[in-house]
Formats: structure tokens, C-alpha cells, sequence
């Protein structure tokens, strides 16, 4: 007898991760089996149709990405099943990629409150039950949203925030339009479900560790500051503001949609000195409080009570003057002071770089390395000088991760959008050597979708001379088979038959391709060195490049010496988002 379709499947690799998901989901009346990795997992989603799935995304073997895209791609049959992917990958891409690939949620470990996890479950199995892809002209979940949820909700916040002097901010997602983009409440519902799972991954980057957040009832998020420090709050809240209006806008999927926050003030507490839920409730969307028969008060809160909204040209770090005069200017001194604090930080910025690849006579291969403008100093930093003179190897291993993390973002992009391009992050070998930057590579490249490894290749950086070639080859092994290819760029040394030693021992270390780096006043000896030491690259059966090329004409010798890649300002100059391919030829440059 085929066994009933269960309601939730939950695949994890930790049985303690497992066990306490089965748990709280169980208590709900609800049928929930397990799996132990990826494969276990999809054999159980295909003979069991699960409802709805929770996935681990970083497990050994068939990760989360990979089970969904592969369900998504080869089941059409199983369009309506809800997937849930759960991971302690908190930042903003990784949510973004993991709701193109079709996630309906996304959910940061640890899990602080497995109670309003539950009810999210049992909200996702109800939408489904109800025919989410349907458009609806019944009002908005926010409208409808019970009384008792929300203050339910806010005793739970108020119990859990103690005796905080709190200042609230409250998110909500909304369109440009007002009218729900036309597309019916369950449309509506996931794009808001989209940017609140955006706006908590952000919420972990930007707040500190004190602060809380909350995911709400109505779809919205909730954030409880520790303190009342107005520039801290409106600093945080503009950042979690604009991270998450950056990934919306672009997409045309949720055009016109974006995210706002609204900050206010708990004026009175209760008589325990704790802050009750009807202050709380008060706190959130007008839509919210009105639903939950209190005050129906305008946007704007009291004047006592609101300190400004996100990201307008109006805030101010104080309370707005209750009659302002009609000469007086709005005051900029929230926007300034964040955009003091952008400059006094000057910030890191990860640049792409084309590559030719000349026997295909177009650039689809874009290299990606962290960069940081001087400023008025002039000049740019590069590499590990984004880090100043003497950076520590977590460092080193953070800014190799954060390069990766950009760079796979964008490939994902274009390879959603049908123009693939390969992506070629820089990693330090000091990252790969250690454990702990070792085990955020392996981490990350893991949780990729197998589609995506063809487009991702790995260039390592200052491996140290004379390594034994059996410590380089322990080093690269665990990364083979995660990315296309492993490369590597070498200096330019007289001895040339040094130079073929040190090929063959990368060549056999594993290393796909080597890159000769011309240096930035490159002589006709230098190019002549760099040519043989690339023909010496191509004995030992690797791909063969020369980065560094700024002149035209030197272009056009290397493109018809029989190279495989070029690279340099020749080509291009570095951009900050990830170029869509492009044809070139050099022959159109003997025409110019």
C-alpha cells in the first residue's frame, strides 16, 4: 500500500538540528518525517510528495540549492510543494539567490523561536492548501491579520525584550503603486515574505548583538534596538534599508516593490518597568494596529514619539518640532551623518576584470578582487592592501570569503537571466592553508548548485616560494571538483629554466591554468620572457595566459602568438558589477 503523502519532510545532517525541527512541527497535528543528507532527501520528496520541504543548505553531498533546483527543473508536477531552506548563511545574496532558485522562505540557524518558526510552517501548508498561485481580490493578509496574533505577538516581544529602554523600527515591505502590483493577495504575500527574509539576513549584518528582531504576524519585521542612541539606530536602519531596496529594485520581478521603516519611541512603560505589547502593537504598520482595534493613527507617528523615517531627506536625529516655521529648512543631519560615516570608512568595493580568451575571440571570463579608493590620498589599494600593512590571517580569510560571496551573486544573476559568464575570485593561500578560512571556502562552494560549478573558477594568490609540492597538492585537493578550475598567476623571474620547474610543479600540484603577470612598466624583454614562460606553460598541458597588458599593440602580438587568455587594461578596466560577455576580436583593433 503507497504510504499517505506526508505534510513536512525535514533534511539535515545534524540529528540534533533534526530532532528539535520534528519536534515543534509535530506538535501541530502535523505528519513529519525525516532525512539525514541530500539524497536520502530527495529519494523521500519524490516517493513521499511532501507538502512542504525543510532543507539544510550546507550538507555532504547534494546540498539544499541543489535538491530544490533539481526538483524545480525536472518535477513540474510538484510545483505546488513549498520548500523552506534553513542555513546559518545570513547575508543578503545568499537570500536573494537561494528566492530565484524558487525558495518560499529562508531561515537563518540558529533558530531563536521555534514557536514562530511553527507558525510559519503551518502558514506556508495553509497558503498552499488555498491555491497560493491564484490571484485574489479579497484584501491583503495585513488587513485581515487577527487581533489576537498581534498582541499575542507583542507579549511574546515584550517578554523576551525584559527591561530594554527600547526605540522600535518597524519594516514593512510595500509597491510604488499601493495596489499590491495587481497581482492578487498570494503573489503579493511571497514577494513581502522575499523582502522580509531580505530584511532579517540584513537585520544580522547591521544590528548589534544586543539588539533583537522579529518576524511579525503581518509579514513584517519588527527590530528592538538596546538603546536609545538616535544616530546608531537611524545609521543601522538606513543600512538595513538600503542593502535590502538594492536587491529589490534591480529585479523585474518585484519592480515598484521596496522596503520602509518606520523608528519610534516606547514613551511609557508598564509598571514592572517592562515594555508591554500594547506599545509594541502600537509600534508596528497602521494597517497592523487598526487590525488590532487600537489607534488608527496617520503614518507619521505623535511628534513625541517619532524620530523620522529611513532613508528620507527629512530625518532628523531628534524629536520634529511640533509647529515647525514655515521658513525653516528640514534638517539633513541624518543623511549626513551617514554619509560621514560612509567616508570615514571608505569602504571596500570588489571590482571584475575581463579576460579574453582569445581562441574564442570574446570575454566571458571576469576576474573579482577586493579594492578600496584612496580618496583624496589618490591612488587605489588592491588585494590584501585593502587591509592596511599587517592584516591577520581572519582577516585575510574574511576578505577572500566576502570576494567569493559578490562574485557568486553575480554569476547566479547572469546565469538566471541566460548569459553566463565565469566567474574567477581571488583566494589567498594563506586562507586555503588554514583550517578556518579552509572550512568558510569549502563552505561556500558547497552549498552551490552544481549547475553553477561549470561558471566558477578559483585564482590562488602569493603561494609562498619553495612550498613542497606534496603540502601544495594536499592544500588545492579538497577544493577540486567545488569549481571548474584552479588557476594561479606567476612573476616573471630571467631564469627560464626555473620558471619551467616551478610550472611543472604547479601543473602537477593541480592547478588548470597558469597566468604570467607582466610588470606595470613591461619591457620587450619582459614580454619576450613572458612568452616563452606561457609556451612552457602549454607543454605541460595548462592554459596559458599573460595579465598586465596595457598596450594595444601588444594585444594584437599576443592575440595572434597561439596564447589561450589575455588580460589587462587593454582589455578593460575594472567595473563594479559583473559584465554581461561580449564578443572581441583583434581584428577590429588593426582596424582602429
Amino acid at each position: 500500500m503507497k504510504k499517505t503523502r506526508v505534510d513536512v519532510l525535514i533534511i539535515d545532517d545534524e540529528p540534533m538540528i533534526r530532532e528539535l525541527l520534528y519536534e515543534c512541527i509535530s506538535e501541530r497535528g502535523l505528519d513529519v518525517c525525516t532525512a539525514g543528507d541530500g539524497q536520502e532527501g530527495l529519494e523521500k520528496i519524490l516517493a513521499l510528495t511532501p507538502r512542504l520541504v525543510i532543507s539544510d543548505v550546507r550538507m555532504p553531498g547534494m546540498n539544499g540549492y541543489e535538491i530544490l533546483h533539481y526538483v524545480k527543473k525536472n518535477h513540474p508536477e510538484l510545483e505546488g510543494m513549498k520548500f523552506v531552506l534553513l542555513t546559518g548563511l545570513s547575508a543578503t545574496e545568499y537570500v536573494s539567490a537561494a528566492y530565484k532558485i524558487g525558495a518560499d522562505e529562508y531561515v537563518v540557524k540558529p533558530i531563536e523561536d521555534t514557536d514562530l518558526f511553527s507558525d510559519r510552517i503551518v502558514n506556508l501548508l495553509k497558503s498552499a492548501a488555498s491555491g497560493t498561485d491564484e490571484p485574489s481580490k479579497t484584501p491583503s493578509p495585513a488587513n485581515t491579520i487577527s487581533t489576537d496574533s498581534l498582541k499575542g505577538f507583542g507579549e511574546n516581544v515584550a517578554k523576551s525584550i525584559g527591561r530594554y529602554p527600547s526605540s522600535l523600527c518597524h519594516f514593512v515591505c510595500l509597491d510604488g503603486e499601493g495596489n499590491n502590483l495587481g497581482a492578487g493577495d498570494a503573489r503579493w504575500d511571497k514577494l513581502r515574505d522575499h523582502a522580509m527574509g531580505l530584511v532579517v539576513s540584513a537585520a544580522r549584518q547591521y544590528c548589534g548583538q544586543e539588539d533583537q528582531f522579529h518576524r511579525c504576524p503581518d509579514n513584517s519585521v519588527l527590530v528592538v534596538f538596546a538603546d536609545d542612541s538616535s544616530d546608531r539606530i537611524r545609521i543601522t536602519t538606513a543600512q538595513i534599508v538600503d542593502s535590502v531596496n538594492s536587491v529589490l529594485r534591480p529585479s523585474d520581478r518585484t519592480n515598484g516593490v521596496h522596503v520602509e521603516a518606520q523608528i519610534s519611541k516606547v514613551g511609557s512603560q508598564t509598571n514592572d518597568g517592562a515594555i508591554g505589547a500594547e506599545q509594541i502593537v502600537s509600534a508596528m504598520h497602521p494597517t497592523a494596529r487598526s487590525a488590532a482595534g487600537l489607534e488608527n493613527a496617520a503614518l507619521q507617528m505623535k511628534a513625541n514619539e517619532f524620530h523620522g523615517t529611513a532613508g528620507s531627506e527629512t530625518d532628523s536625529p531628534g524629536p520634529l518640532p511640533k509647529r515647525p516655521k514655515p521658513e525653516c529648512f528640514p534638517s539633513l543631519r541624518g543623511i549626513l551623518s551617514k554619509k560621514f560615516q560612509l567616508l570615514k570608512t571608505n569602504p571596500i568595493r570588489f571590482m571584475y576584470f575581463p579576460i579574453w580568451d582569445i581562441r574564442r575571440r570574446y570575454v566571458g571570463i571576469f576576474g573579482c578582487v577586493p579594492n578600496r579608493d584612496l580618496g583624496t590620498m589618490g591612488g587605489n589599494q588592491w588585494n590584501y592592501g585593502v587591509l592596511g600593512e599587517t592584516p591577520e590571517p581572519g582577516e585575510i580569510a574574511d576578505l577572500d570569503t566576502a570576494c567569493m560571496e559578490r562574485a557568486l551573486l553575480g554569476a547566479v544573476e547572469h546565469l538566471s537571466n541566460e548569459c553566463p559568464s565565469v566567474i574567477c575570485p581571488n583566494v589567498h593561500f594563506e586562507t586555503i592553508s588554514a583550517r578556518r578560512g579552509r572550512e568558510q571556502v569549502i563552505d561556500l562552494l558547497s552549498s552551490m548548485p552544481s549547475e553553477l560549478r561549470d561558471f566558477v573558477s578559483l585564482k590562488v594568490m602569493h603561494i609562498p616560494e619553495g612550498i613542497p609540492e606534496t603540502r601544495l597538492a594536499e592544500v588545492l585537493g579538497p577544493l577540486r571538483g567545488l569549481v571548474s578550475s584552479l588557476s594561479v598567476e606567476v612573476s616573471l623571474t630571467d631564469n627560464m629554466l626555473a620558471n619551467s620547474h616551478r610550472i611543472s610543479r604547479l601543473r602537477s600540484s593541480g592547478f588548470q591554468a597558469i597566468l604570467v603577470g607582466l610588470p606595470r612598466e613591461a619591457r620587450k624583454m619582459h614580454v619576450e620572457i613572458a612568452m616563452e614562460t606561457a609556451r612552457s606553460i602549454q607543454k605541460v598541458g595548462a592554459i596559458s595566459g599573460i595579465l598586465g597588458v596595457r598596450d594595444s599593440k601588444l594585444l594584437i602580438e599576443l592575440a595572434y602568438s597561439g596564447l589561450d587568455l589575455c588580460g589587462g587594461k587593454a582589455i578593460g578596466v575594472a567595473v563594479r558589477s559583473l559584465p554581461t560577455p561580449y564578443p572581441f576580436d583583434a581584428k577590429n583593433l588593426e582596424q582602429m
